[in-house]
């Protein structure tokens, strides 16, 4: 089947160009180009040609898009092409050099982190040998933004950072208080990690000791501790919710010295081990929609084609680090998402909030599973399987045990797997953007707004935009409207219940070997009690919950509106994928 050649327009065009492009007269068709030729050049022989001609019919069809980094720095010397990585902070002096420093060169070529410090001594430990005590892990936290304020200051690019913490650790109540201020951490998010055995401390209501080298540090009902993180989330969108006892349960490589999960990447939709890497790309299921129906055929195609993608990427891909790079070719995790999931709901009559949807998205990431594994088993028998790989533990591991089919663990024992870990949620922000579709598994955040342009400076020239305000309507709204298509079935984030998010991050989760990037968006009248018990319900079934309260940061660049007056703005608009673009603050990626 022949697909149309797909052309950014307008807004699309105008982001390509700031974010992605080259240089300022570089077309989408070129770069669709340099991109495939790039990561093509990682084949051998005849194959090099094969899959470049591959590799470039799912761009520009628009298929399938690779992370932000991959369109910016494939074709570039010395381009990086991972968007973020997980780095450890150790408790010693060389530990806080070596952060800061590998921040510092991660931060630098454009790149996010993610960070535990879960094993910094608390403030107020003595330092055997000085006299003095520990600042604790939040002055470390303050260090790091500190060095990414100053790259910021010399040119670079904000720094997405994400920082974590055990439940258990002394400095947890100092880490809540941090981002109550919205001055401190300025490049960061921040996310709590927690278990089981926290949450059967929160339901046999006892009391959680926060406790170092096994001496007690003080104590706070679980209850009260609970309440303060949703409190804190509900006011500002800090801290998430990070569940690390999922995480370490369905980790793939936890028979793997080195493999433990220490922190998630930035975004969440990765949980990495230390100097691992997050490799993206995301299938557009809105262009797999073939006559009022999932194409099964182009779909099982195109999670092929952009399973090997992702893994050549890992092959031309300039690292920061060395150990980065090492810990990459060990494990050759790969991060396959999607986009346009609500795009493809609304072309097939369905609401995002849904019994019916989330049936649909539950066998569409089924399939992407199984298809997959599959490919990446294929690529196994071709190039051979990730260093670490142990056929029977492999498949021993928590996701294969629970997830994967008879036919996969026999296929893996067989045959082996090239990748550690294929499938992660991203929320492909501006990717999408320039794919006119909705975001990762998100719901179009609002169909037709009024956007008002803040005043920058652009990648290659100033945006004629910054300083206006202009009406932005939905690409596939556009389309139904001029079609006069019936949109009651179309609705906005904040149509739909912080329940019926938290149900189809679920869904989609099972499907998932990585983690998943959303956001829970939560009306200014949703009260703190009803967030508490739905976050609750639900978090044992998710790797991390991340909440957005309408109102609740700084002053919205959008003014929502409705969708019954959609039709009379339909000329004086601009078609753009209606995304939040991260709203809860640091990921520019």
């Amino acid at each position: 089947m022949s697909l149309e050649v797909y052309e950014p327009k307008g807004n699309a065009l105008e982001i390509f160009l700031d974010r992605y492009a080259i240089h300022k007269d570089e077309t989408f068709a070129e770069a669709c180009e340099r991109v495939a030729r790039t990561i093509a050049d990682a084949e051998l022989g005849t194959k090099r040609n094969e899959y470049f001609d591959r590799f470039l019919d799912v761009l520009q069809t628009n298929r399938f898009s690779p992370g932000g980094r991959i369109w910016r720095g494939a074709g570039r010397p010395r381009g990086m092409l991972l968007n973020c990585f997980c780095l450890p902070a150790e408790d010693s002096r060389e530990g806080w050099g070596d952060v800061l420093r590998s921040v510092t060169i991660i931060s630098g070529t454009g790149g996010g982190v993610g960070i535990s410090f879960s094993k910094i001594r608390p403030r107020g430990t003595p330092i055997r040998g000085t006299g003095g005590e520990a600042t604790g892990a939040v002055s470390l936290m303050r260090a790091i933004n500190a060095v990414c304020n100053e790259l910021r200051e010399g040119g670079g690019r904000r720094s997405a950072l994400l920082y974590c913490l055990d439940w258990r650790h002394p400095d947890l109540p100092e880490f809540l208080e941090a981002k109550l201020d919205h001055n401190e951490l300025t490049n960061a998010n921040i996310s709590v990690l927690v278990d089981d055995e926290f949450f059967k401390l929160l339901d046999s209501k006892e009391d959680v000791v926060f406790k170092w080298q096994g001496e007690e540090r003080g104590k706070i009902a679980a209850q009260d501790l609970w309440d303060k993180i949703i409190q804190n989330a509900w006011n500002g969108g800090d801290p998430g919710l990070l569940n690390m006892g999922l995480m370490q349960e369905q980790n793939t490589i936890s028979y793997v010295s080195g493999g433990e999960v220490s922190s998630p990447n930035p975004c969440g939709e990765v949980s990495l081990e230390e100097y691992g890497c997050c490799c993206l790309g995301a299938v557009n299921l809105h262009t797999h929609i073939i006559n009022g129906e999932v194409d099964w055929d182009l779909l099982e195609e195109t999670v092929a084609i952009g399973v090997r993608f992702l893994d050549n990427v890992l092959e031309q891909n300039n690292y920061p680090l060395e150990i980065i790079k090492q810990t990459s070719q060990k494990h050759r995790r790969i991060g396959l998402g999607v986009m346009g999931l609500h795009d493809m709901l609304i072309e097939l009559g369905l609401k995002y909030s849904s019994k019916e949807a989330r049936e649909v998205v539950d066998k569409v990431m089924n399939f992407i599973k199984k298809q997959a594994y599959h490919a990446s088993i294929t690529l196994a028998v071709e190039k051979g399987s990730f260093q670490a790989f142990d056929a029977t533990k492999h498949t021993r591991t928590g996701f294969a045990k629970k997830h994967l089919t008879r036919s996969h663990h026999r296929l893996i024992k067989e045959h082996g797997i090239r990748n550690c870990a294929l499938l992660a949620a991203a929320p492909t922000g501006t990717i999408s953007l320039v794919a006119g579709c909705s975001s990762g598994i998100e719901p179009v955040f609002q169909a037709v707004h009024k956007r008002r342009f803040n005043k920058h400076k652009d990648m290659h020239n100033k945006d004629k935009r910054n300083g206006t305000t202009r009406v932005i309507i939905h690409p596939l709204l556009a389309e139904f409207l001029r079609k006069n298509k019936s949109i009651k079935h179309i609705q906005n984030a904040h149509d739909i219940s912080p329940e019926d998010h938290l149900k189809m991050q679920a869904v989609c989760q099972r499907h998932i070997d990585g983690a998943i990037s959303k956001t829970i968006n939560v009306s200014t009248d949703f009260s703190v009690e009803q967030l508490s018990l739905a976050i609750r319900k639900y978090i044992g079934e998710l790797k991390g919950v991340t909440i957005y309260r309408d109102g609740s940061r700084s002053e919205s660049p959008l003014t929502p509106v409705p969708l019954s007056e959609a039709k009379k703005y339909l000329e004086q608009s601009e078609e753009q994928a209606a995304v939040d673009d991260c709203p809860s603050g640091t990921c520019d990626l």
